[in-house]
């Protein structure tokens, strides 16, 4: 989708508590070294709560006490100023580097903030300034572009649909490659909604298939203060066997700002409205018409009819004697006058603040998208209450307390193949108009009528057949902080993290008589309830001590449990008794039932220390160990260290200059443990099941009869977690006053006893067998450029590039050289000794030793026996570029998502190319020609291959393609 902002204001309304003051100051702040205006500069009257903070051009306004007193000026990176107003009326300041704060502050593992100069791995943080910019409704589509090695891919353009992130490629063959996310220290789910392979109750993806979106995107992005990536494995370690593909650390407002800014209350508000429209279509052919092997066919859904000709021409059904007519011509933008323009209002409103003990934070906000699709059929509602808050309740006890309630109710337009809306408009032919074919009560459009028996009327299933869900969720945290010694804390923190989602998915009963009756269908309605739990604790002993001039002594101790609970109970009836109700008791059959209930819980004690050596030099020892309740008795235990490395070589070697403002050398060395999905020790009992490929039977059959079966997994009573080792070195370096910057990295990933479920012989009476047999391995390089290369008073240009590259590799299967992990019309997608993470596989033509394409009797390619690798799913790098320029109060910023290569497969290009609107079948004007450097084996007397090859002089005509 391509989205144009129409319109995004703010408002900005504060109540600040009144001093009795009697006079105004005014001023400039400027930067020592090149005296540009500093914006964002806090100014405070000391020992009050009032204060203000510096525009765009630096200048501040602020009401002091008569006597004058002392304003305090103070910005992350610069040193902390105090002046004295005395009878002055203009204080104007120039503030200089600190260069103890070049490395920005980021949070780390378990909400630990620290320098980012002190860290041996990386860590990018994306300001939340930067993540509502472009007021995404989603929180993670926001990212895009921003963090260099972060790929992040949007399922579909469907309003509230979900999110793909993977941080440095991949490190399962069995999916799980989604990093863990945490929200003020607590891990929340990011669990998809919607028709997934992996849902043990809903996993047939290819026949009308929904997507609710994933629950990280509950969130409000007007709520977020910052989000940081954590990629490493140095980086994560402490976060447990969930953190072995990355973290995303997400960090909300809580106040703070406003109550250090000293205002009692300031209410924020902003509203956004935004309007798409569909970026791209296939390319269609306008050249030829409906019907077959090149001659008119009214009852067919494909384009290989003859050429236009302009002429009048009857089409679609007869019906009551008549029959509608039209010109025979081509109608280039057929199925994009199918769709609408989408629209998505974004509103929130916020009051916080506070005072020196306490602040606190209060949010609501409202999304109303409606999609592409005609009607309010493709719809997402959002609705987001945020409470939060933190006190110090005595001098050495702190708290604070998040609750988040979210309510997303979403009206789905189903895909995949079969009867969907998608499907059918791509089979339309290309002189059909579309539009008229809207009103299905019309008697050349209703199911009687409709000009094919073939597919089905976009326009009846866009109304009548639908997929909705509401989704409510409460998630949120709390924490004390016990303060025993200036060096020394303990912290108890509690999080919890319960939804509730409703589906209902319907096919409506049709009963078609004539031409037609073909497509009748009995009708379903399923209506399936999701629960999820979530339950996580930590306890927490943190010190941080100066050991003498030389050394200081930082870290921390802990113990966390965490326990998830889903439960899915979903129920289907086929065979509607009353056309369009949708009720379980509208069957006369039994309906089909069926619970799959699962509960994990993980154990986990960490420590980790940092010893400082001159303020420039960090090295950082960790470990965790983790019992899983997913692994077996004897294996549920296991351990994994890190550490790394940090040098401040600017302050350790003096090499500051006028060019060189900061360098510094980073090196981390980490494993991470993984446990397995829940319930793979033991083969376990399932309904029992069958399928042709194409429809899915399951029990109870015949309507009444249960059954139940051992699941076709064998599982291991002796699995082990996996193991990710990871090495990684990291430069970071600014110039010019930190108007150019540059922080590369580079790492290697190996990964062991990866648990894959292996394809077994089906005479075994299984046909997956669960195994820890696969060795995987990525290597790559990231590098991140930021730059200001303009900087005035009133104007400032920023822009920030990012560019990484991964390199995936299988090293090991445990023995085969190749499996299976699924496939659909004869490809195959792949897992292969010496190849990439994922690669697909199919079939391609036979050549022979030279090159040349073999073809059968009839002219026809040959399929080549041996399936080949067809392509590499992985992009063969990925990049962003984001710029940002300010006038006064004024900014505009816009980010580019780049990625190169990377290879699918695509459903859309096999449906165009049966149906015939693709150019690419225009080949030849359609006419019999024979394929180019094509050849036909030379047989024998008996029929077999003698090893030679002649010209192939057989043509190909329009027939053998439709």
């Amino acid at each position: 989708m391509k989205k144009i902002l129409l319109m995004g204001c703010g408002v900005l309304l504060a109540i600040s508590q009144l001093y009795g003051q009697e006079r105004t100051v005014t001023g400039t702040v400027t930067s020592e070294s090149d005296g540009s205006p500093l914006p964002g500069v806090n100014v405070i009257v000391k020992g009050t709560t009032s204060g203000t903070v510096t525009d765009v051009a630096g200048r501040y306004s602020l009401s002091v006490p008569q006597e004058g007193g002392t304003l305090i000026f103070s910005f992350i990176g610069l040193i902390t100023q105090e002046v004295e107003i005395g009878e002055r009326s203009v204080v104007n300041v120039r503030m200089t580097e600190d260069v103890q704060q070049l490395g920005e502050v980021v949070v780390t593992a378990l909400g630990v903030e620290r320098e980012s100069r002190t860290l041996g791995y990386s860590v990018e943080r994306v300001d939340g300034a930067e993540i509502v910019q472009g007021r995404n409704a989603s929180m993670l589509n926001s990212l895009q572009g921003k963090v260099a090695g972060l790929q992040v891919s949007n399922s579909s353009g469907a309003p509230g649909s979900s999110t793909k992130v993977i941080v440095r490629g991949f490190t399962s063959l069995s999916g799980g490659n989604n990093p863990l996310y945490i929200v003020d220290g607590v891990p929340v789910s990011n669990s998809f909604t919607g028709t997934d392979s992996a849902d043990p109750i809903n996993d047939d993806v290819l026949n009308g298939a929904s997507d609710f979106g994933n629950r990280v995107n509950d969130i409000n992005p007007e709520d977020i203060e910052s989000v940081s990536v954590l990629k490493g494995a140095a980086a994560s370690a402490l976060y447990g066997s969930r953190a072995a593909s990355g973290v995303i650390l997400i960090t909300t407002k809580k106040g703070k700002d406003a109550a250090d800014r000293g205002k009692l209350g300031e209410v924020q508000f902003a509203t956004s409205y935004m309007m798409e429209s569909v970026l791209k279509l296939p390319t269609f052919q306008n050249e030829f018409g409906q019907g077959f092997f090149g001659a008119t066919d009214l009852e067919e859904n494909t384009s290989w009819g003859p050429k236009f000709d302009g002429q009048l021409r009857p089409w679609g059904r007869v019906v009551n004697n008549q029959q509608r007519v039209k010109p025979y011509v081509a109608l280039p933008d057929n199925v994009k006058e199918f769709y609408e323009i989408g629209r998505n209002w974004t509103n929130s409103l916020s009051l916080q603040g506070g005072g020196d003990r306490a602040h606190y934070y209060i949010s609501y906000s409202n999304v109303d998208a409606d999609g592409v699709f005609p009607t309010n059929v493709d719809s997402y509602d959002r609705n987001t209450i945020s409470l939060r808050g933190s006190a110090d309740i005595t001098d050495r006890i702190t708290s604070s307390a998040s609750l988040n309630y979210a309510r997303s109710d979403y009206s789905f337009v189903p895909t995949g193949q079969g009867a969907t809306v998608h499907s059918g408009l791509l089979q339309i032919p290309r002189d059909i108009p579309i539009l008229e074919l809207a009103d299905i009560e019309n008697p050349f459009n209703d199911l009687n009528g409709y000009f094919t028996q073939y597919a089905n009327n976009p326009w009846y299933v866009l109304k009548k057949y639908g997929s909705e869900s509401v989704i409510d969720r409460i998630f949120g945290n709390l924490e004390l902080t016990y303060k025993a010694a200036d060096w020394l804390d303990f912290t108890a923190r509690v999080g919890s993290d319960v939804s509730t989602t409703e589906w209902e998915q319907w096919v409506p009963k049709q009963v078609i008589t004539g031409p037609n009756a073909g497509n009748s269908n009995p009708g379903n309605y399923s209506i399936q309830t999701l629960y999820y739990r979530e339950f996580n604790s930590d306890v927490i002993a943190n010190f941080n001590k100066d050991l003498n001039s030389t050394f200081s002594l930082t870290g921390l101790v802990g113990w966390n449990v965490n326990q998830r609970r889903t439960q899915n109970i979903f129920t289907k009836i086929n065979d509607l008794v009353i056309p369009e109700y949708y009720n379980i008791a509208n069957t006369a059959n039994t309906p089909q039932s069926r619970t799959d209930t699962r509960m994990r819980r993980l154990v986990g004690v960490y420590a980790q220390a940092t010893l400082g050596y001159m303020d420039y030099a960090f090295v950082t020892i960790g470990g965790r160990n983790d019992w899983s309740s997913t692994l077996p008795k004897g294996n549920q235990s296991f351990f994994y260290p890190s550490v790394n490395v940090g040098l401040d070589l600017t302050s350790a070697f003096g090499f500051e200059s006028n060019t060189l403002s900061y360098a510094k050398l980073r090196a981390g060395w980490a494993q991470v443990g993984k446990d397995a999905p829940a319930y793979l020790v033991q083969s376990v009992f399932v309904p029992g099941e069958h399928t042709d490929g194409f429809i899915y039977n399951r029990a109870p059959y015949a309507q009444s009869i249960p059954g139940f079966e051992v699941s076709n997994t064998i599982g291991n009573p002796t699995l082990q977690p996996e193991i990710s080792t990871e090495t990684e070195l990291g430069l970071d370096l600014r110039f010019f006053g930190n108007r150019l910057g540059v922080d590369a990295t580079v790492y290697k990933r190996d990964i062991r006893d990866n648990i894959i479920q292996v394809p077994v012989a089906a005479s075994s009476g299984y046909t997956v067998q669960v195994m820890n047999i696969a060795k995987l391995s990525n290597k790559g390089i990231e590098l991140l450029v930021t730059a200001t290369p303009v900087m005035t008073t009133n104007f400032r240009w920023d822009v920030s590039a990012n560019w990484a590259r991964n390199i995936s590799r299988i090293e090991d299967l445990g023995g085969p050289t190749q499996i299976s992990l699924g496939g659909l019309n004869g490809n195959e997608l792949i897992a292969r000794v010496g190849g990439p993470a994922f690669e697909i596989q199919g079939n391609i033509p036979l050549l022979d030793p030279q090159g040349r394409m073999v073809v059968n009797a009839g002219g026809l390619p040959i399929p080549n026996p041996a399936k080949q690798v067809i392509t590499n799913t992985n992009y063969r790098w990925i990049g962003g570029v984001t710029n940002r320029l300010s006038f006064k109060g004024l900014s505009l910023s816009g980010t580019f998502d780049i990625r190169n290569g990377g290879g699918m497969y695509s459903s859309t290009a096999g449906l165009v190319y049966f149906a015939g609107t693709t150019p690419a079948t225009l080949y030849n004007d359609r006419r019999p020609f024979v394929i180019p450097n094509s050849v036909v084996q030379v047989v024998d007397a008996d029929g077999n291959p003698t090893g030679e090859y002649a010209e192939n002089t057989t043509p190909i005509s329009n027939a053998d393609f439709s």
